[in-house]
């Protein structure tokens, strides 16, 4: 089975975020940079998880993705 490159970064994503503590709060810019992507690709995928129910996500200044 072949996965899409969102669909890699989205689980990527994933896993990058069950190493931090419960509440941490992760900001697209920051999985960009890691992932070696674009903030608005990251944002794409991670847009998707959280409607999703796998991630939630919290806007404005301090927000990101838990």
């Amino acid at each position: 089975m072949l996965l899409t490159k969102t669909s890699e970064l989205a689980i990527l994503s994933l896993l990058i975020l069950a190493q931090k503590p419960a509440g941490y709060l992760i900001n697209p810019g920051e999985l960009a940079t890691r992932l070696g992507e674009s903030e608005a690709y990251i944002s794409k995928g991670m847009r998707l998880l959280a409607q999703g129910g796998l991630v939630r996500s919290r806007r404005g200044m301090g927000g990101g993705f838990e």
